[in-house]
């Protein structure tokens, strides 16, 4: 769905300057993992995330930065993106409960199986808090975050922390206004389809490698 808009985007390119940013995961926006951690430890409930699953996290400013500067300085068909570190900032689910534990003066207490987890938050645990970590089962779930394809070429010299892709400009426009059609029908008739929603989405984008887990 984030490739799909960033191509329909840039079809308007040619009339207007068109820039954009890809950034990870904001610490403790709306609907965030933070976010539903706090959403957890209120409702008395234990923290449950996947522990094969690693992502980078940046905070509100760093994510509001990013996205003026890319308004501001970005050139025609430009993605600008944060500089991380694969194996010093990709944090895993499971790392991420922890520290987030940590900062609340609780340790973990790992459980076996996601209702001993629930049991267990029933009771007063002395400073520990009932986790459950699993594999990952949930459909389209990369293991770990990236911003940018080997196809795409990259501008690493301009800044120190941002890196900027020069987006292609030549797309098959016959495959993104078919995809603008099918959507706009699903619209008029008010029948959302997952199944059909998908199938519009892979025809726009071949490249997609959409595996279908049912969660």
């Amino acid at each position: 769905s984030k490739r799909i808009m960033e191509i329909l985007m840039f079809m308007y390119s040619g009339k207007i300057k068109v820039s954009t940013a890809r950034f990870a995961n904001v610490i403790n926006s709306d609907g965030s993992l933070i976010y539903s951690f706090n959403q957890r430890i209120l409702k008395n409930q234990p923290l449950v995330a996947p522990n094969d699953i690693k992502r980078y996290f940046i905070s509100q400013n760093t994510a509001a930065q990013l996205c003026l500067i890319s308004a501001f300085y970005g050139n025609n068909c430009e993605i600008f993106f944060p500089i991380l570190n694969p194996r010093t900032d990709l944090i895993s689910f499971k790392e991420l409960a922890i520290e987030f534990l940590h900062e609340k003066n609780l340790k973990p207490l790992i459980c076996d199986t996601e209702d001993e987890a629930r049991n267990l938050s029933n009771f007063d645990n002395r400073g520990f808090w009932p986790c459950y970590f699993s594999k990952s089962e949930t459909t389209g779930e990369k293991p770990f975050e990236e911003f940018f394809t080997k196809k795409e070429v990259l501008d690493l010299s301009r800044y120190k922390k941002i890196g900027v892709i020069k987006a292609e400009k030549n797309f098959d426009n016959a495959l993104l206004i078919n995809f603008k059609n099918e959507f706009q029908n699903f619209k008029r008739q008010n029948n959302w389809s997952r199944k059909g929603l998908i199938k519009i989405i892979k025809n726009a984008i071949p490249e997609l490698e959409h595996i279908e887990k049912d969660k």
